[in-house]
């Protein structure tokens, strides 16, 4: 009867593989190329392979500090390695990317920035 969980298990394993030979392929052919140690430190967070992911995901808002994605999982694996100060300062880094972002819009929309 466990079988179904067992080869659900497996299909995922076997994607989550090849989705991380395809990352360090991209990585290992460009090493500037922010999008995938950022993809493939997600991929390390999504599999509680947190220590692991740090590395890439540092590579990746080293390449792209405006990178909002790669800021998240870093905050994301500093978290679940206990690291709050540091996994804090990456979310306040996402807020702030964020933020810059919505201001940038409302003036291409000729809107004022919002009262503080």
């Amino acid at each position: 009867a466990d079988y179904d969980n067992d080869g659900d298990f497996d299909v995922i394993l076997t994607h989550y593989q090849a989705a991380e030979r395809r990352f360090r392929e991209a990585i290992a052919c460009d090493g500037r190329y922010a999008s995938g140690y950022a993809g493939l430190g997600d991929l390390l967070v999504k599999q509680g392979r947190y220590t692991d992911a740090l590395g890439p995901l540092g590579e990746a808002v080293a390449l792209d500090p405006d990178s909002a994605d790669a800021q998240y999982s870093l905050g994301q694996a500093l978290l679940r390695l206990g690291r709050n100060e540091e996994a804090r300062a990456a979310f306040e880094r996402v807020e702030a990317i964020h933020a810059a972002k919505h201001s940038t819009a409302r003036r291409a929309l000729g809107n004022p920035e919002p009262a503080p």
